[in-house]
């Protein structure tokens, strides 16, 4: 599998600045516990550079739906997101799906003319 083909599960959120210590032991230890799970194939964490309404994007990469299905409702995923809903301000989730990008209707290095 292509890492373009996979699901991201997206959590974006603002960590509270008294709990910076606790979040950075927990985002340490959870990624280790969630990186030895069949279903995720990747995980990342990124910080934002420009002013955002959130600070922290944290990624998961799942093959499938039902990987990311079953990753969702398992009881240990659960109790560690409320962990993290403790800790941080505005936590939010997406799942994102591949999607094709279809180059093949554009012709690269053409110019448009409606530049013209």
């Amino acid at each position: 599998m292509k890492p373009f083909d996979r699901y991201v599960y997206e959590l974006t959120y603002n960590v509270d600045p008294e709990a910076r210590d606790e979040y950075d032991a927990w985002l340490a230890e959870t990624t280790a516990e969630w990186l030895a799970l069949e279903q995720v194939r990747g995980i990342r964490s990124e910080h934002t550079v420009e002013c955002a309404e959130h600070d922290v994007r944290l990624r998961f990469e799942f093959g499938s739906l039902s990987n990311w299905g079953a990753f969702v409702t398992a009881d240990r995923t659960r109790r560690r997101l409320d962990q993290l809903r403790r800790m941080t301000d505005r936590l939010e989730v997406a799942l994102w799906k591949p999607a094709a990008i279809p180059v093949g209707a554009v012709t690269v290095g053409a110019e448009s003319s409606a530049s013209e």
